[in-house]
């Protein structure tokens, strides 16, 4: 089975890129475009290497969707990676208080993306 990243967003302006970046280091994205259906590929599928949450589906019911899984042990341990629009000192705080393990701005996305997804991943996905 190939390693797979659960990719929370609705803005089909950054689909497209995330998705190539993720393959470039064969990871495959399952897009997702609500909370509801990020529940259902996380109950009913094999567990992602990592959760990229884009904040700009919806902030608040961002980070309390990223606050429900870090509760919840089955998903403590899959880094987390949100994206938001713009460099914000208090909403990043705030993505790390909810259990973020990463945050990336849109703007820096192309550039910063693979570096930051692979040094999130568990080492053995490093290999």
């Amino acid at each position: 089975m190939p390693k797979q990243a659960l990719f929370i967003t609705n803005d089909t302006n950054i689909t497209g890129l995330v998705s190539g970046l993720l393959a470039k280091i064969e990871i495959e994205a399952m897009l997702v475009e609500s909370f509801a259906k990020a529940d259902f590929v996380l109950y009913y599928q094999a567990l992602p290497e990592c959760i990229i949450l884009d904040l700009s589906l919806s902030q608040s019911q961002g980070l309390d969707y990223l606050r429900k899984l870090k509760a919840d042990e089955r998903y403590t341990k899959i880094p987390m990676l949100v994206i938001i629009e713009t460099p914000d000192p208090v909403l990043i705080k705030d993505a790390f208080q909810a259990g973020a393990t990463r945050y990336l701005a849109k703007a820096f996305l192309q550039r910063s993306f693979l570096h930051t997804i692979i040094d999130i991943l568990p080492s053995p996905a490093k290999a």
